[in-house]
């Protein structure tokens, strides 16, 4: 497989979680050098931040 499949399998599965907790389904990661530095799925209506914006 290659890495381009390989990350959006990752970033799929972060999607995967915020639709798991009802949220809508978005995730992310960041890749450097062929390495994951960071990744992250939507969490707004549950993390109840004041912002709407944000």
């Amino acid at each position: 497989m290659d890495n381009t499949k390989k990350f959006m399998k990752i970033a799929l599965k972060e999607a995967q979680k915020a639709f798991d907790i009802e949220e809508i389904p978005v995730g992310a990661i960041i890749v450097k050098d062929g390495k994951i530095i960071s990744k992250a799925h939507n969490s707004k209506e549950t993390s109840k931040n004041a912002c709407r914006t944000c």
